[in-house]
């Protein structure tokens, strides 16, 4: 009985880290970019859809209950806030997602290595 349980837990967060991923196109220093983001310079993506869009799609990617979040600017025509990773041992340190003149991107902050 235990195994079973053991084993229905594993197929369900491998599912769902499948789905995850499914939902977005792939991952950079282990941030997930959803399908249709191009790289425009090294840790820099453009992303395909609106700001909209983008902060429900990271809202369900990383919840923010686990991974805070700070909006850094709120102007007409610039939008932009910063989700940070509190696991000190992953790849990366947060990102940057932002709104200019009508172009979604995201910047990966990658984790300085000691």
């Amino acid at each position: 009985m235990l195994r079973r349980i053991a084993y229905t837990a594993a197929l369900f967060l491998t599912l769902a880290s499948g789905a995850a991923l499914a939902a977005g196109g792939f991952k950079d220093h282990g941030v997930v970019l959803p399908s249709g983001a191009v790289r425009i310079a090294p840790d820099r993506f453009r992303l395909p859809d609106s700001w909209e869009t983008a902060l429900r799609f990271y809202r369900v990617t990383y919840r923010p209950s686990r991974y805070p979040r700070t909006f850094v600017v709120d102007q007409p025509g610039i939008r932009a806030i910063h989700v940070w990773d509190p696991n000190r041992k992953a790849a990366w340190e947060g990102f940057n997602l932002y709104e200019l003149g009508g172009e979604v991107r995201l910047f990966v902050l990658v984790r300085q290595k000691k």
